[in-house]
C-alpha cells in the first residue's frame, strides 16, 4: 500500500469518524512533525491532530495511527485525564491492541524495538507507579477503550481485505 493510499483508505475515514485531522511527517499544513517519535498526537489542543510517519511497514504503521487516536480520545483536552505517562501509554497502546484484535489484523507490541513489548513495558511500569502511590492500578477505563477500538473497527472494515493483500 502506498503513502497516498493509505492516505485515502486509512486515515480519511479515521478523521473523519474522530474529528482529528492525520498527517504524515512533514505533511501538516502548520508545520508540525513529530521529531523523533513514530507518532504524536498533540492532545492539548482544541483540534487534536495526528502525526505518524510512514515506518518500515504496514503493520507497524497503522499500529501507531490506532495508538495515537487512543491518545486524542482518552487524554486530550477535555478529557478530564490527570493520569501519569505511563498510564497514558498503557491506555493508548491497549486502544492499538484491542482495535487490532477486533479487526483480526496482525498486532506488534515490539515493532519499535525487537526487544520491548511496549504493552507490557507500559503495564509494569505503571503498576509499579501505583504501588509507589498507593494508587489502583486495575483502573485503566478498559470499557471506553473497547468502544474506541469498536469505532476504529468500524471504519476500517477493508483493512483487513487490504492487509491480505500485502
Amino acid at each position: 500500500m502506498t503513502k497516498k493510499e493509505f492516505r485515502e483508505e486509512v486515515f480519511a475515514p479515521l478523521a473523519a469518524e474522530f474529528g482529528v485531522p492525520i498527517y504524515f511527517n512533514g505533511e501538516a499544513p502548520d508545520g508540525k512533525i513529530c521529531g523523533s517519535y513514530l507518532g504524536v498526537a498533540f492532545t492539548h489542543k482544541k483540534i487534536k491532530p495526528i502525526i505518524i510517519r510512514w515506518q518500515r511497514s504496514f503493520v507497524e504503521t497503522y499500529n501507531t495511527l490506532f495508538h495515537e487516536i487512543g491518545h486524542t480520545q482518552l487524554h486530550g483536552k477535555g478529557s478530564g485525564c490527570r493520569k501519569g505517562t505511563f498510564y497514558r501509554e498503557a491506555e493508548a497502546e491497549s486502544v492499538a491492541k484491542v482495535a487490532c484484535s477486533i479487526l483480526q489484523i496482525p498486532y506488534n507490541p515490539c515493532f519499535r524495538n525487537s526487544n520491548v513489548n511496549y504493552i507490557e513495558y507500559y503495564l509494569t511500569r505503571y503498576k509499579a507507579s501505583c504501588a509507589a502511590y498507593g494508587t489502583d492500578p486495575d483502573d485503566l477505563r478498559h470499557d471506553l477503550i473497547y468502544k474506541i477500538a469498536q469505532r476504529i473497527a468500524g471504519t476500517q472494515a477493508e483493512l483487513h481485505r487490504v492487509f491480505n493483500e500485502q
